[in-house]
């Protein structure tokens, strides 16, 4: 059983990945030369998913250019514009107004900063009659940074949530994606934030409503930083992250043909945007370059998000942090910044 429409909520203000979100929403960075909004349509089509409402707030207007330019086969998208952003859990109400769904037939809630290789067809299977909410949950070797959810003896029926809350191995958590009945959280809109898991959820369980947990411990990664950017593009890159792909992910177009590498650049498990230029003699690992970057002679960067057209003077070393669209990092600037700091 496949969900024929769905939401992705991609009105976060992607705080953790400044410099960056000033000029674009995360969703629209690269994950193996990819940004990341068009593996996650192209994944929904493949599952059956036929429409889908984009919660959009900051840069809706870049959100809603792009999906007009790249259009996926057999899926409709349209978008919901919050404005002022209405918190993962106003926006998702807003969306499904937008989406205007059947009452009753199961819509996919998928975050837009998430890459999940879980079964979405056998998620929404478990959305049986009677059932209101199916949450996807998975084993956390740590679940500090995740929410914890509560379960009944039955290992089926949720019974509460716990915030980000230290646990032992195994701890199920919430891995971000539900399938939700759009009758049950009729006439929840206030017009102000309100959360998803902290505020909405929470409400349904102690009204009543039918919320149950479908286990899968698929691979899946939050690309909400920098760091978790680079993760994830290594995944896609040598094939850790195949489930939570399109079928016609192909990592040898992560390098963008229009990239230019001059006599002994090096360019090892990056990707680069389009017009990219590497220097002499220039070594690039585990990176990730937006459009127009250029990387000059000599210069060390691994492990970094650079901007678009950031430029990178000669013999710069970098490591691990991230460059600001339009930057110019000098060799005079102590370039070889301390890992997963910043410039701007």
């Amino acid at each position: 059983m496949a969900a024929r429409t769905a939401v992705l909520l991609v009105g976060g203000l992607g705080t953790r990945m400044h410099p960056l979100t000033l000029t674009r929403p995360k969703h629209l960075l690269p994950v193996g030369g990819v940004p990341v909004l068009d593996l996650q349509l192209r994944r929904l089509s493949e599952v059956g998913v036929r429409r889908v409402a984009l919660a959009t707030a900051r840069h809706a207007d870049l959100v809603a250019r792009h999906v007009a330019a790249h259009p996926v086969t057999g899926l409709e998208v349209v978008i919901s514009d919050e404005g002022t952003p209405l918190g993962t859990g106003g926006g998702l109400l807003a969306a499904l107004d937008v989406l205007a769904a059947d009452a009753d037939e199961p819509v996919a809630i998928v975050n837009g900063d998430l890459l999940t290789g879980h079964d979405l067809r056998a998620q929404t299977a478990a959305c049986s009659s009677g059932v209101d909410v199916v949450l996807h949950v998975r084993a956390a070797a740590d679940p500090a940074p995740f929410g914890t959810v509560d379960v009944a003896p039955d290992g089926r029926h949720v019974i509460g949530f716990r915030e980000k809350v230290p646990g032992p191995a195994g701890t199920l958590v919430n891995a971000g994606t539900y399938v939700v009945r759009p009758r049950i959280v009729a006439g929840r809109a206030n017009g102000r934030e309100q959360s998803w898991e902290r505020d909405l959820l929470p409400a349904l369980i102690d009204d009543g409503a039918e919320v149950i947990a479908h286990r899968d411990d698929a691979w899946c990664a939050d690309i909400g930083s920098p760091a978790a950017l680079l993760a994830a593009t290594r995944a896609a890159l040598d094939g850790t992250a195949r489930s939570a792909l399109p079928q016609d992910f192909d990592p040898a177009t992560a390098i963008s043909p229009s990239t230019t590498l001059e006599e002994g650049a090096l360019l090892e498990d990056s990707t680069t945007g389009t017009a990219v230029h590497v220097a002499a003699h220039a070594v690039v690992r585990g990176c990730v370059l937006l459009d127009g970057v250029h990387v000059g002679a000599g210069a060390q960067i691994t492990d970094c998000v650079i901007g678009e057209g950031a430029v990178i003077d000669d013999g710069v070393t970098l490591r691990g942090v991230t460059i600001a669209d339009g930057a110019r990092v000098r060799a005079d600037q102590d370039a070889a910044a301390d890992e997963g700091s910043t410039t701007r």
